[in-house]
């Protein structure tokens, strides 16, 4: 069972895009019941000093992720969302054109 702040329980949707500051914006994934206490500190005792301190190694990972979906690893290419990935989309379009 999640955690659910009873503030936000029976919220209304609002459709302002605009000017929403006041607002809870779900559709920026932000999570409205939290996370269990449970996970929280099961994470947090794996966190390290070290692990704090470095951007984090991404190659094993995405290698996992290209043995299992099948494909090269240079096929990949991992983003920091949504935004980043429509940004190399357009960018590479661009590119694309201009050459």
């Amino acid at each position: 069972m999640y955690w659910l702040d009873h503030n936000i329980e029976n919220l209304v949707r609002v459709f302002d895009q605009n000017e929403r500051k006041e607002f809870l914006r779900l559709d920026l994934n932000e999570n409205p019941g939290g996370l269990p206490q449970k996970f929280v500190e099961s994470v947090l005792a794996e966190v390290t000093p070290q692990m704090v301190a470095q951007y984090p190694e991404t190659l094993h990972f995405t290698q996992v992720l290209a043995d299992y979906i099948g494909t090269d690893i240079s096929d990949i290419c991992i983003t920091n969302g949504s935004a980043e990935a429509i940004r190399y989309i357009i960018q590479m379009i661009l590119i694309q054109r201009i050459c």
